[in-house]
């Protein structure tokens, strides 16, 4: 006889699951394992090598599958076979340029979260990238640990 029953999601560092509470009779509880809970997907599009090591050696130990790419085609590519929840993008890349494949996820992939990341600074520039559809702008040089919070904040 089950007389109350709750799910819970638990995150010891890496790992998130699902769990299922049961209360039984005479104060007793069952706790059992459930799904797993999916990892959160992050596509990095930026064309300098040492940004996109360092924003994946920031997210994969947080437990975020963690995807990268240093062309734009690439990074198309990626998303639409990955469907990240966020994607990071750099504005001036070689090729496709981060404002035509913020154009191409928002138009292809309306539920993933962009957060531009870029050199390419000033509140014009700011104000047209927001206004296409990105959901943050931060500008380069910026502090990894703030840029972390911020794609958390998006995610949830």
């Amino acid at each position: 006889v089950c007389l109350q029953e709750k799910r819970y999601r638990i995150e010891d560092g890496d790992q998130r699951i699902f769990c299922r509470v049961v209360k039984r009779p005479a104060g007793r509880y069952n706790l059992t394992q459930t799904a797993p809970m999916p990892k959160k997907k992050i596509l990095i599009i930026d064309d300098e090598q040492a940004i996109v090591e360092a924003l994946e050696d920031l997210f994969l130990p947080r437990g975020f599958e963690v995807f990268k790419a240093i062309r734009g085609s690439m990074g198309l590519e990626l998303a639409f076979r990955e469907k990240p929840d966020v994607v990071i993008l750099d504005l001036r890349m070689p090729g496709i340029g981060g404002e035509a494949i913020l154009k191409e996820l928002k138009q292809n992939l309306p539920q993933t979260k962009v957060l531009v990341f870029t050199a390419w600074t000033g509140d014009e520039t700011r104000d047209r990238i927001l206004e296409k559809g990105a959901d943050l702008f931060v500008e380069k040089p910026s502090d990894f640990e703030t840029l972390k919070d911020k794609v958390i904040r998006l995610i949830q």
